[in-house]
């Protein structure tokens, strides 16, 4: 047979997913209700705002009326030829102009809309070439779909006005100009058969054209109007919608990945391991249900007491040279099931023919003669304050009435032995740090198999402290999402400090998530041990 082999470990990678799936499980309704606020505030953004509506008109330029040649006739350069694009642009880029806004605002003013302020429409327009056309594009926006129709329509109209006059204007100073230059040039005595490159015979046909262009050039023409707009641009209710969903989701991760940072409560089986206790058992959460929230009695259902066997078996192996007769079931804080813990260690231990006392020290909050329905006074209090006698505080409890009818109680060969606290007293660190206590225990050392003692919480305090040296085993009850990690690891030192040794910690209220190991062994195991 070869040597045993160490199973290969978890990879880190698949342990932080695992992490990041919990942390995302856990805060789901704060993502959800983040995300369905980004959506609602989204949605109340869309119907409280005004509704905009965007018109657009079209004007093209055109280079027929752009003879350059025209321009510079007379004179011995050639003129520079334009693209359709620059004369678009050259002309979009006048919008702002203050003869084009005087234009735009005599024509707002002829179609209804008055008391704007026409240059910060102008500024407010949305210009666009479509490149190799020469078409330009005006968008007016406004809250009345009618008014930006007739924006976008005066802005265009009076483009194409100012530079149709502008154009027209540079053609008839071109035609003034040669007619002077050519009766100066006849006054000098100058030969007229020739006027810079023109000829005496073209002279009259340049004159004639530039006349006419003067009259007729159109550089700009109007394409199309602008049509009333049916639909609002904006808002636009399923597009905020959905950046409302994407803001909230993204604020919802945000502050659960805050919230779990800055958590330290332990969340999971591997966060407690990782934070160095020595894990000896778990509890499953539904073992909460065990507890009847009216009476408090502890009742374990079929397959529930299985848990405590394990913890039982795991004490037994951890303690192989001696296995403890003296167990103390404490916790950091209250309400971490550490007594429903005790109750049920000393119904595993007795369930496998054990002698085992139960001894409930936490004098200041007594539960167990209510979790077990037996009369609680007098009880430990009283013994230890000389009022009554041994046999006055000792119970039996038939296993069976904590199993419930299980069929568990097959295996029933002893009951559990009960010593309760009794009154509530305020002098409990008195009581159990004094020696009349330890002979006390001395004497049940002798006489049970196993004691196991339920304490008060080590933080709350002194009493569990005391009890630590007294003792051959230490179990610390850590409640999965409210134990932190320092009120944990305080807790362990508590006891190191008071001469004690913690054998291990006991994860109470463990849900699947929390320890996937129950998945596939857990709860489904309990059951089927049960019914076998």
């Amino acid at each position: 047979m070869g040597p045993a082999t160490t199973p290969p470990p978890e990879p880190q990678l698949s342990r932080q997913t695992a992490s990041l799936e919990a942390v995302i499980l856990r805060g789901l309704p704060v993502i959800l209700g983040a995300t369905l606020i980004g959506v609602l505030a989204a949605l109340l953004f869309s119907l409280t705002t005004p509704q905009t509506f965007e018109a657009e008109a079209r004007v093209q330029a055109r280079l027929e009326a752009q003879d350059n040649s025209l321009l510079n006739a007379g004179n011995s350069g050639a003129g520079i030829a334009q693209t359709v694009d620059q004369v678009a642009y050259t002309a979009m880029n006048t919008i702002e102009r203050r003869d084009v806004v005087a234009e735009a605002t005599k024509r707002l003013t002829a179609s209804g809309v008055t008391g704007e302020n026409v240059l910060d429409l102008a500024k407010g327009l949305k210009t666009e070439i479509t490149p190799g056309t020469g078409i330009i594009f005006l968008r007016a926006k406004d809250r009345d779909a009618k008014k930006a129709a007739k924006i976008a329509d005066a802005f265009a109209l009076a483009l194409r006005t100012t530079q149709i006059n502008g154009q027209r204007q540079v053609y008839a100073k071109a035609a003034e100009r040669l007619k002077k230059e050519y009766r100066e040039r006849r006054k000098s005595g100058a030969d007229g058969s020739t006027i810079g490159s023109l000829t005496r015979e073209s002279y009259a046909a340049t004159i004639s054209r530039l006349d006419s262009l003067s009259q007729i050039a159109q550089p700009i023409q109007l394409l199309q109007r602008a049509n009333v707009p049916t639909s609002a641009i904006a808002p636009k209710p399923l597009r905020n919608s959905l950046i409302g969903a994407a803001v909230g989701l993204l604020f919802g991760l945000l502050v659960v990945t805050l919230r779990s940072t800055l958590d330290r409560r332990l969340r999971s089986v591997d966060q407690l391991r990782a934070a160095g206790a020595p894990l000896v058992g778990t509890i499953p959460d539904k073992l909460g249900d065990a507890v009847d929230k009216k009476t408090g009695r502890l009742s374990l259902g079929t397959g529930q007491l299985e848990p405590f066997r394990v913890l039982r078996r795991n004490l037994r192996f951890l303690t192989p040279d001696a296995e403890p007769k003296v167990v103390l079931v404490t916790s950091a804080q209250p309400s971490a099931g550490k007594s429903v813990t005790a109750a049920g260690l000393a119904a595993a231990y007795a369930s496998s023919g054990r002698t085992t006392l139960l001894v409930e020290c936490d004098l200041r909050r007594p539960v167990q003669a209510a979790r077990l329905q037996v009369k609680g006074t007098p009880g430990l209090g009283e013994y230890l304050r000389g009022t009554a006698e041994p046999a006055e505080v000792v119970r039996r409890v038939p296993l069976s009435a904590i199993l419930d009818g299980s069929e568990d109680t097959a295996e029933v060969g002893t009951d559990v032995v009960l010593v309760p606290a009794g009154e509530p007293t305020g002098a409990a660190a008195e009581l159990v740090d004094s020696r009349r206590f330890e002979d006390f225990l001395h004497e049940v050392r002798e006489v049970y198999d196993v004691v196991i003692i339920d304490s008060t919480p080590l933080l709350q305090v002194a009493d569990a402290g005391l009890l630590v040296p007294k003792v051959d085993t230490v179990l610390v009850c850590a409640w999965l999402g409210a134990t932190s990690h320092d009120t944990l690891k305080t807790a362990l030192e508590t006891v190191e400090r008071n001469g004690g040794t913690v054998t291990g910690v006991v994860a109470t209220a463990v849900s699947r998530r929390q320890d996937p190991a129950h998945e596939a062994y857990g709860y489904t195991y309990y059951g089927a041990y049960g019914a076998a």
